[in-house]
């Protein structure tokens, strides 16, 4: 087959790879759709009422529920606090106050978050997508080309990875997904330096390990970590077996991994918020093993690399994949979870080339292919990681771990197109290996669809039709099998062009198809109602919070969606939850009304500042007062307490589990503050009252204002978590935990301000860590380029 010209040949794959990107993301971009499940919002309260305003919701599209209760109203408020000229260092707006950067899913400071800062967030969703398909894929390419790949298999690995079943089932959750793109660029520093011995290629490095950190997911980093690691070492020792000494493997060693600790430097200003974070929360303890191995995949789910609907899809209402967790003694694991599609034709291709060309490639990527699936179906792999990898037994989701293998796949599919291409294996071995590979594919195929049928009718008298459903599936499954080996076959006995041209034709459309019906679509107009019940509720900066509970997690107003009307909650949903809150919540929770839930029968919400609560339940309990029923009751707590207040008393204990008894107690009196014994040593049992008001309750900043006497105790309703600094008329002065996770400011003066300010050391550290090492790259990459053109 005659080749075109490289820089020919790479314009127009990476013009094709552009324009799959726009092509699966169009309606989210120029279509005037959202990359968001917004059917979701309908049925929450408290948009739930207006869902008869739309004849044609017939249900969400997709029910994901952390894109539209975390990773949007995250990126809404971000974009206001950055576009009102603020670093949102703080979120007041969810769990009575809690560190924004520190959850690391924020990801403030991630390139494809910036969008959000100049777009209106809900179109930015849609460009961020197409951004990071595009990103994900030409970056895969140029590896591939980097190692000598054809462009033709360095086209198909390059879509194999972009549309990869992981990259699919977490689309919606922007700091999933974007992480594991920046892998390829890393990968191809490292090649470039093995190959020219040249310092800078590691830059590449440095650049890629950064902006992964940032993207903000450090469960996918760890295994981008594993896999860069290990192909870092593979490639060094591949240097030393052709020659090179070993002061040079040394060398090699050393500056890849001081691009890996500089490019987690650029990331500090992300990094060490999170991990303070981390040991702060909930989960700074680790699960056991075995809690861990109870999150890994079922046996049975590795059908899905074939027939990634064979157990149901959530788009069409019948996804029963969930229960095999549950039959096989593992925890519930959704949809997202166990995604990771490849493509009949690059499993074809991949398992071909291993039988037919043998190289040291192939070797290494089939051993992360395979580590991958060890890591994810729960085998004794997790446990190396389990006792030497630091903070593995806080991420238990490790059925993620497929990520590695889809990546793998990708890589094992160029390699094998590229095999056939340079006519590097003989045409009659090509023939048998890839019939055989085939037709023992279609025969596990065929027999694990047609078990799972006959499965699935002892589900049938449970109500779901999923029969011809099963079947479909199975059908489609051995439609694209043959249609792939075909065009294969055809493609490397030929080695016409046209025909890998089509064969990439039918990657792209099976893969495109497969993230279309699962991606969705939401439409706009959703989100554009402004609930009545606004108008009951006075909510101005640090005079009320609410709260909502429901009979279920969804008939209610879900945590966190309630920013997106501006207002501010005690509950909230996040992947890392500052344990001390988090302990206070479940104590003030009870299950009364169908499932674990705040109760409002604890006065705790008096000093919480809980003035309102949203139900579409009928609540009979003293102090609360139901005032509207507009979209939803909405109750009225006639003792909540104001945001800040002098207290009347104070009590002193002498354990935390004492602490958080009385703290919780229904029976409290909300204002008296109960402060463990180290902490209140020489506060009065009974502090001079006095009259204050919150001034202002910004996102970084409070300022609360009025006659403060001399030994009063002021008392905050704000979480006290580290970092926060009180000013007492610009004087500084000790915060104190009251209320076991609330601030509180023994006045020994009188005062008619304080000013409390949220700036974390860690913060300041991780920024000037980040600048240092910005200035470093960018000195080095100055440094590199001069050197070059003086050589030149």
């Amino acid at each position: 087959m005659r080749s075109m010209p490289r820089p020919i040949a790479d314009r127009y794959a990476l013009g094709f790879i552009l324009l799959v990107s726009v092509v699966v993301t169009w309606p989210v971009t120029i279509g005037g759709r959202a990359m968001l499940p917004t059917g979701m919002y309908l049925r929450m309260q408290p948009w739930r009422a207006h869902a008869s305003e739309f004849p044609e919701f017939k249900g969400p599209n997709n029910p994901l529920l952390d894109p539209v209760q975390q990773h949007y109203p995250w990126r809404v408020f971000a974009s206001q606090a950055v576009r009102s000229g603020q670093v949102p260092l703080w979120n007041p707006q969810m769990l009575c106050g809690t560190p924004f950067l520190g959850n690391g899913q924020s990801a403030v400071f991630y390139p494809e978050t910036w969008l959000h800062y100049f777009m209106d967030p809900l179109h930015a969703l849609g460009w961020a997508t197409t951004l990071f398909l595009f990103i994900a894929g030409s970056l895969m390419y140029l590896f591939l080309r980097t190692i000598g790949i054809h462009p033709i298999a360095g086209t198909i690995g390059a879509v194999t990875f972009m549309l990869n079943g992981f990259f699919v089932g977490w689309l919606c959750f922007p700091t999933m997904r974007s992480v594991m793109a920046w892998l390829p660029l890393m990968l191809l520093g490292v090649e470039r330096y093995a190959r020219s011995g040249r310092g800078a290629w590691l830059l590449l490095v440095a650049l890629g390990c950064g902006l992964q950190f940032l993207a903000g997911h450090l469960h996918v980093s760890m295994y981008l970590l594993l896999v860069f690691g290990a192909y870092a070492l593979a490639r060094m020792l591949m240097m030393s077996s052709r020659g090179a000494s070993r002061a040079t493997v040394l060398r090699g060693l050393a500056l890849t991994a001081g691009a890996v600790l500089l490019g987690t430097v650029v990331a500090a200003v992300q990094l060490a918020p999170v991990l303070e974070m981390t040991q702060q929360s909930s989960r700074s303890g680790g699960g056991s093993y075995e809690h861990l191995m109870s999150h890994s995949l079922a046996p049975p789910q590795a059908l899905l690399g074939l027939m990634p609907d064979i157990y149901g899809n959530p788009v069409d209402q019948n996804h029963w994949g969930a229960d095999l967790n549950t039959w096989w003694r593992r925890q519930y694991r959704a949809y997202s979870e166990t995604s990771f599609y490849m493509g009949l034709g690059p499993l074809i291709l991949a398992l071909s080339g291993l039988f037919l060309r043998r190289r040291r490639q192939s070797w290494f990527w089939l051993g992360i292919a395979a580590f991958g699936l060890m890591l994810a179906f729960g085998t004794s792999a997790n446990r190396l990681l389990y006792w030497l990898a630091p903070g593995y037994s806080q991420l238990p989701g490790i059925g993620r771990a497929v990520v590695m293998t889809n990546l793998a796949v990708a890589v094992l599919a160029a390699l094998g197109v590229d095999s056939f291409v340079r006519r590097l294996v003989v045409p009659a071995r090509t023939t048998f290996v890839i019939t055989r590979v085939c037709v023992i594919l279609l025969l596990i195929g065929l027999t694990g669809g047609m078990t799972v049928w006959v499965f699935t009718g002892q589900l049938e008298s449970a109500g779901l039709s999923l029969g011809g459903y099963t079947l479909l599936q199975t059908g489609r499954f051995a439609l694209i099998l043959i249609a792939s080996a075909g065009v294969i076959l055809w493609a490397a006995l030929s080695g016409r062009r046209h025909a890998w041209v089509l064969l990439i034709a039918i990657i792209a459309i099976d893969l495109g198809i497969f993230m279309q019906k699962f991606t969705p679509e939401g439409p706009i107009e959703y989100l554009d109602i402004r609930p009545a019940i606004l108008s009951q509720m006075d909510t101005d900066a640090g005079n009320a919070r609410v709260c909502s509970i429901g009979p279920d997690f969804l008939n209610r107003m879900s945590p966190n969606t309630g920013m997106l009307l501006s207002l501010e909650e005690i509950q909230g949903s996040d992947s890392l939850v500052w344990g001390r809150y988090q302990q206070l919540l479940t104590a003030i929770s009870s299950e009364r009304f169908g499932m674990t839930q705040v109760d409002p029968a604890f006065t705790a919400l008096d000093w919480m500042n809980v003035r309102y609560l949203l139900t579409p339940l009928d609540i009979e309990q003293d102090g609360w007062r139901r005032i509207a029923t507009y979209e939803t009751n909405l109750y009225l707590n006639e003792n909540a307490l104001p945001r800040a207040f002098m207290a009347d008393a104070v009590e002193v204990h002498g354990s935390v589990p004492g602490l958080l008894r009385a703290a919780a107690s229904a029976e409290a009196s909300p204002r008296t503050l109960h402060l463990l014994r180290t902490d209140g040593g020489g506060l009065p049992d009974q502090p001079a009252p006095g009259e204050v008001s919150v001034t202002e309750y910004g996102i970084n900043r409070i300022v609360v204002g009025g006659e403060m006497p001399a030994d009063g105790v002021l008392f905050v309703s704000t979480a006290n978590y580290p970092g926060w600094r009180a000013y007492v008329d610009g004087a500084q002065a000790p915060i104190v935990t009251a209320n076991y996770a609330f601030q509180a400011v023994h006045l020994d003066r009188p005062a008619r301000e304080v000013v409390l300010t949220f700036l974390p050391p860690s913060f300041q550290v991780g920024a000037f860590c980040t600048l240092l090492a910005l200035a470093l790259l960018a000195g080095l990459t100055v440094l590199t380029a001069g050197g070059r053109k003086r050589r030149e």
